[in-house]
């Protein structure tokens, strides 16, 4: 065992322990629109749109979709685990006609006038084909909605803080030790960061916005929640370590001036 490999296990829960969620994350994941009261007047305009919740994962934000008065909700994950959990959920559900769970796109263009993506931006391998598709499936007065976190570079980036508490812990300790230190929690073979459950895209602050200026989107309104909210949004390499969630509503029409916090 490695000098980083001790001082990692010494800083991580015991493996028989639960897994750490507390002075971490306080978002538990019961409530839909927790992570979505950042977006002004949301749910007036998911009401009577044609919504794709595009992560989906369980359904639970598809449903809440419905409930809020959505014409039709198209809920995407290429995880077959949970998708087939979103399905069972709405087997009873008054309006299962208008909810339809998928693991992929057909190639119908302009069929949204919502696309919400939650708490995914930082998994996806190819994020550019994301951003692609959602060009193509939404319609001309559509928008999205895009919240993830925590990036790359954030104090828990790593997405290691069910085993450590140790911060930057892929900046501090080789993905090697990391994942070695990890095998002991998980058991999915897993020896490099874009192999854990989910994936791991790497996305830091700079990144999305590249990807973003590039896409053929505008940005029409976007926010950064920072560590403790330190005004260093904008400061460059600080905002990269600082920086806990990124929000935004993308648009397909001409560039306008961004409102970004």
């Amino acid at each position: 065992m490695g000098l980083g490999e001790i001082i990692l296990t010494r800083y991580s829960r015991d493996p028989s322990a639960p897994d750490l969620v507390g002075g971490v994350s306080d978002w538990t994941g019961t409530d839909p629109w927790e992570n979505l009261t950042v977006f002004p007047g949301l749910k007036s305009h998911i009401r009577d749109s044609d919504v794709l919740d595009f992560g989906c994962g369980t359904g639970a934000q598809s449903v809440a979709c419905i409930n809020a008065g959505a014409r039709s909700v198209v809920g995407v994950d290429t995880n077959p685990a949970p998708l087939a959990s979103a399905r069972e959920s709405v087997a009873d559900h008054p309006s299962r006609d208008k909810i339809h769970f998928v693991d992929r796109l057909g190639s119908d263009a302009a069929q949204f006038d919502v696309i919400i993506s939650q708490d995914a931006m930082e998994h996806f391998d190819h994020p550019e084909s994301i951003l692609a598709t959602w060009r193509h499936a939404l319609r001309p007065s559509g928008k999205v909605y895009v919240t993830f976190g925590p990036p790359w570079y954030a104090p828990y980036g790593a997405h290691m803080h069910f085993f450590t508490k140790v911060p930057w812990v892929n900046i501090f300790f080789a993905e090697e030790t990391v994942m070695r230190v990890r095998s002991r929690y998980r058991n999915d073979g897993a020896t490099r960061y874009q192999d854990v459950q989910g994936g791991l895209g790497k996305m830091t602050v700079g990144r999305f916005e590249r990807l973003v200026k590039h896409s053929g989107f505008r940005v029409e309104w976007s926010m950064r929640q920072t560590v403790k909210g330190l005004p260093v949004s904008r400061v460059p390499l600080i905002r990269e370590l600082l920086t806990n969630n990124i929000a935004a509503v993308l648009c397909l029409t001409e560039p306008t001036r961004v409102d970004e916090s």
